[in-house]
């Protein structure tokens, strides 16, 4: 490694102090000694809220991937969305047990920088490190080619209906890029109940049940989309039961938003 890391300042986000010792421990082994710590995503964003320029300036952050309060992506989202004080393309790194590779597309899009899985030793957390810093401003995007191991791509126009509640269907979407509204229909109209934005999965309960559609899916922007059909995605939760409790999360949170507006 030719970098030289002495002037950087860290961030480390776990719920674990076991985890942030570890991760500590490795980033003074590749002679980074200023580090701050989180101990999960909400407990970041209080801290950095409170961040002030003259105090120190904040370089990178390495972030778990599961928590509770707040997870990787949530925390993600939201410092990518500018709601934070904080430069919104500050370097991130989501640290993960998990071996899926939709999850780590995921974070990818939601903003992440890189997605390495734990363990992982100094030397290649120090050479990531290295490749990173410097270039916060290229912070990936999505691209038209990009797709969960060569799923299909779908593209919309702003206005676009996505589908309806009452369609048939069997399978979910993640939002690559653009916004999508979702709405149900209360009392004979149509009504709004939430944003998803990129890196968000919508359309998630027909994975587990191919009956009709509860809500219906417009396009807010022109966005491209990834589709994940049931088959595939029930081979991912069998290896990945973070995943299992990501999407029952989000359908939580569709049942709850849904019969709040009845």
């Amino acid at each position: 490694m030719s970098t030289n890391f002495n002037n950087l300042t860290v961030m480390i986000i776990d719920d674990h102090s076991t985890m942030r010792n570890i991760i500590r421990q490795l980033l003074n082994k590749v002679d980074i000694k200023k580090i701050k710590e989180a101990n999960n995503g909400l407990d970041a964003i209080s801290k950095l809220q409170d961040y002030k320029t003259e105090d120190y300036e904040l370089d990178l952050i390495i972030c778990d991937l599961h928590m509770d309060k707040m997870d990787g992506l949530e925390f993600v989202r939201k410092i990518r969305s500018g709601s934070v004080t904080i430069d919104r393309n500050i370097p991130i790194i989501i640290l993960t047990g998990s071996t899926d590779k939709l999850l780590e597309e995921v974070a990818i899009q939601v903003g992440a920088n890189r997605v390495l899985t734990k363990p992982i030793s100094s030397e290649k957390l120090g050479e990531e490190i290295e490749a990173i810093v410097g270039i916060s401003k290229d912070i990936p995007k999505a691209a038209p080619s990009t797709s969960f191991d060569n799923k299909q791509t779908v593209t919309h126009k702003a206005g676009d209906t996505i589908f309806k509640q009452g369609d048939d269907g069997a399978t979910a979407y993640v939002i690559m890029s653009g916004r999508v509204e979702l709405s149900s229909l209360v009392g004979g109209k149509n009504v709004p109940f939430g944003i998803v934005e990129q890196g968000s999965i919508f359309g998630e309960m027909a994975l587990f049940d191919n009956k009709t559609r509860v809500v219906t899916a417009t396009a807010l922007d022109d966005i491209e989309c990834s589709i994940v059909d049931s088959d595939y995605m029930h081979k991912q939760i069998k290896s990945s039961p973070f995943l299992v409790q990501t999407l029952l999360r989000i359908m939580v949170k569709t049942i709850k938003r849904l019969r709040d507006r009845v």
